[in-house]
């Protein structure tokens, strides 16, 4: 998607897995890599040390939460997804409310202590790419994830209509709370 937006094509670079973002983040600080794709904090702890945004994807409608079970197991599985969906659903909730809590969560998993960084990365997560509370996964969001599919991994994955990928029951069995 990235490249697309950049109006490049694979063959105009060299793509090398490095690892994760502490992983990027060190090797573009070092001079080791040119270029990379991070998300936040990362982001504003880059921009801190002086390198540029080119580009970024935050218009373009992404899944970030997506259970996937194989569909013969999905009423076996049921009431396990029902706890572990309401528990998404109320841990977006009070990490919308909550932003001090928010904020310990983000600063003990990702090992950050610039209270900047912190509030920027928790008014990204609730402003400007906020978590989608009621869980529903977007049509757009889902064509994006087929077409990457198709062009990378899995050709096939074309075929399918999103509608055909997508079991929204278990969104409907989720208490009203």
């Amino acid at each position: 998607m990235l490249l697309d937006i950049l109006g490049l094509k694979l063959t105009d670079v060299q793509l090398r897995p490095l690892g994760n973002a502490d992983t990027i983040y060190a090797a573009l600080l070092s001079g080791q890599l040119q270029g990379g794709t991070i998300s936040q904090p990362h982001t504003f702890k880059i921009e801190s040390q002086g390198f540029h945004i080119i580009a970024d994807t935050y218009k373009v409608p992404y899944q970030s939460l997506g259970p996937v079970v194989q569909k013969a197991r999905l009423d076996e599985l049921t009431p396990a997804l029902i706890q572990f969906l309401d528990a998404c659903r109320a841990a977006i909730r009070a990490f919308n409310t909550q932003p001090e809590v928010a904020k310990k969560v983000v600063a003990d998993n990702l090992k950050e202590t610039d209270q900047d960084i912190l509030t920027k990365t928790y008014d990204f997560y609730t402003k400007q790419a906020p978590f989608q509370e009621d869980l529903k996964p977007t049509l757009d969001g889902m064509t994006q994830i087929r077409d990457f599919l198709a062009q990378s991994s899995v050709p096939g994955a074309k075929e399918y209509k999103v509608e055909q990928l997508v079991d929204l029951s278990l969104l409907d069995k989720l208490p009203k709370n």
